[in-house]
């Protein structure tokens, strides 16, 4: 930017197609800046969900593993990581399923 009273002599004397250039100029930089302010909004949200993630693990994670690694909640993971078999479907929950089908279209 120019000193104050260059400036204040540019804008009085310029002709209004530099004066227009100048405004479409400092509309493109104040967009750019808004970009980068954007962009550095984002990454500071994104670092701090991050750390206060890490704090809830550094606070719950001794229990959460002890959670897990019970023998009850592995078979209880695996049964849930099986696909389940079709079996034979009963006449009414067939026709239950279909009326709640073609009601939902």
């Amino acid at each position: 930017m120019m000193n104050t009273p260059d400036f204040l002599e540019y804008l009085l004397y310029g002709s209004q197609v530099a004066l227009e250039n100048v405004v479409i100029d400092r509309l493109g930089d104040a967009a750019n800046r808004r970009k980068e302010l954007i962009e550095l909004m984002d990454s500071w949200a994104e670092k701090r969900a991050e750390a206060l993630l890490v704090e809830w693990f550094l606070k719950h994670g001794p229990e959460l593993m002890a959670l897990v690694t019970r023998s009850e909640t592995i078979t209880e993971l695996q049964r849930l990581a099986e696909p389940e078999k079709p079996g034979p479907q009963r006449l009414e929950d067939f026709r239950e399923s279909l009326r709640n089908l073609l009601e939902s279209a």
